[in-house]
């Protein structure tokens, strides 16, 4: 099964500047969210996934989260909420309890796992090409393998743009069996030495998927991609028409 993992809030540390505005910071994402990444979800050819969405133990009672799963459940979405912050290493946050919320997680997903899991990570301000979850479950299972994406596209104040990093993005699937997936110690093990999505070709058996399957989001929220109206990002390409978006169904 495929399983697509968003971590919406419990990454890293609340920037300065939202420390005192987190209950608009978590309206601001569920709205880009919503806008960009869950459309590009609804869009895809093949629409059997669960949706793994993450926040921390403090979101429970927002009331924007608590609207956000009315919205999904009256559209009949296939996902599942939890509050344990992200599921595996946080290079910029806490992990000295990572295994407790493993565990408390893992207890949730565990009735909904019944074969192999493909775990498929995506950011909630993020976007795929609307053939990406078709192409993931085409590929033949590989004990600890990988599945990475290059290259894509980044739109910025309403232009789209290539998108090059210079190491492996945030975009990215680990297989895992269903007793790696199910045991919270195995599922650790799994991840191994990972600390970043840079880590990912470095310590799993990777291959690569066609470029240009995913669309990073620039906007004000965004740590990595903060400041959009003043700042060049490295990784921007070439401009392209804007007619791509059609392939990622949020126009």
């Amino acid at each position: 099964m495929l399983i697509i993992q968003t971590t919406f809030m419990g990454r890293g540390q609340i920037r300065p500047e939202w420390r005192d505005k987190q209950k608009l910071l978590i309206r601001k994402r569920i709205q880009i969210f919503k806008k960009f990444t869950l459309k590009s979800l609804l869009g895809q050819t093949d629409k059997n996934f669960l949706h793994w969405i993450c926040f921390r133990q403090e979101d429970v009672k927002n009331l924007d989260v608590q609207a956000l799963k009315r919205y999904l459940d009256g559209i009949g979405y296939n996902y599942v909420f939890t509050f344990n912050k992200q599921p595996y290493w946080d290079d910029r946050g806490d992990n000295g309890d990572l295994k407790q919320r493993v565990s408390k997680d893992l207890g949730l997903l565990r009735g909904f796992i019944k074969e192999k899991v493909y775990m498929t990570v995506l950011d909630s301000d993020d976007c795929f090409q609307r053939k990406m979850v078709e192409t993931i479950k085409k590929q033949k299972f590989i004990k600890n393998g990988a599945l990475i994406v290059k290259n894509g596209y980044c739109l910025k104040m309403g232009r789209v743009y290539e998108w090059l990093p210079a190491n492996n993005p945030p975009f990215y699937t680990l297989m895992f069996s269903r007793e790696e997936f199910t045991d919270p110690k195995e599922y650790l093990k799994r991840w191994g030495s990972f600390r970043s999505h840079e880590d990912i070709p470095k310590i799993n058996k990777t291959r690569k998927l066609p470029d240009n399957l995913y669309l990073v989001v620039m906007h004000e929220t965004n740590r990595s991609t903060k400041n959009p109206k003043r700042r060049t990002h490295p990784y921007l390409g070439k401009m392209i028409n804007k007619e791509i978006l059609k392939e990622f169904t949020i126009t």
